[in-house]
């Protein structure tokens, strides 16, 4: 009988330490506060990263001294006390409506339709688009490899349970499970992850490898849910 993993993030948490949703944003600002200065896109995204962050501490701190007024302790971190970090699927959802659901005036007798307004004011789309891309690099930077410290022992020994014909639900944005049942032969990513198309360029990459005889559907990756041709 083919059996079904639910693997959440406290997976990761223990495998490798993987940071919690609610941890990367204030991982994301460390590194952009500590990052050396460049003349490239990737320095414009990190000052309009840092821009858009003083901007949502500025509102959320009313709402904070309210609650704090009542008698409520607000967790804060050593390194930034007077900074409240959300979680970042928050962040990121508001970012989201606001690029893609902006405030568009109906104007009488003239097209407005290319002057989206963001709700978030003094950002334009091109300026909060800047913001979630810098965001997206430094989450794929804090789940590399080489930023976690995997316990491979432990990795293995979870991995060990899952057979051919078993199917993978994961909700985590790393790729500590592929990469372990990629290792054991049992599933690749031209066809593991049951929806979508690789890349032309990178399908060289991977046509010696075994079929996939594990599902994996990974629900907050990059790719959804599983097609019903499947």
């Amino acid at each position: 009988m083919s059996k079904v993993f639910l693997i959440g993030a406290g997976f990761s948490k223990s495998v490798s330490n993987a940071p919690l949703s609610n941890e990367l944003f204030f991982l994301i600002y460390d590194r952009a506060k500590k990052e050396k200065s460049k003349r490239n896109q990737e320095t414009r995204n990190r000052d309009m990263f840092l821009k858009f962050n003083d901007k949502l501490q500025s509102s959320i701190k009313p709402f904070n001294e309210i609650i704090k007024r009542n008698g409520t302790q607000i967790k804060t971190s050593k390194e930034y006390p007077d900074m409240f970090f959300p979680d970042i699927e928050s962040v990121c959802t508001m970012l989201d409506l606001n690029i893609e659901k902006p405030y568009l005036p109906e104007g009488i007798g003239v097209d407005l339709k290319g002057c989206p307004i963001p709700f978030i004011e003094g950002f334009t789309v091109e300026k909060l688009k800047s913001v979630i891309n810098y965001i997206h690099q430094k989450i794929v930077e804090l789940l590399l490899p080489s930023s976690l410290k995997t316990d491979k022992k432990l990795l293995d020994k979870a991995i060990s349970k899952i057979d051919i014909g078993d199917t993978v639900i994961t909700f985590n944005y790393d790729l500590l499970v592929e990469q372990a049942l990629l290792k054991k032969g049992l599933w690749n990513p031209k066809d593991g992850y049951c929806i979508g198309e690789v890349k032309e360029e990178e399908i060289e990459y991977l046509e010696n490898l075994n079929q996939s005889e594990v599902k994996v559907l990974k629900m907050h990756g990059s790719v959804s849910w599983e097609s019903q041709k499947y």
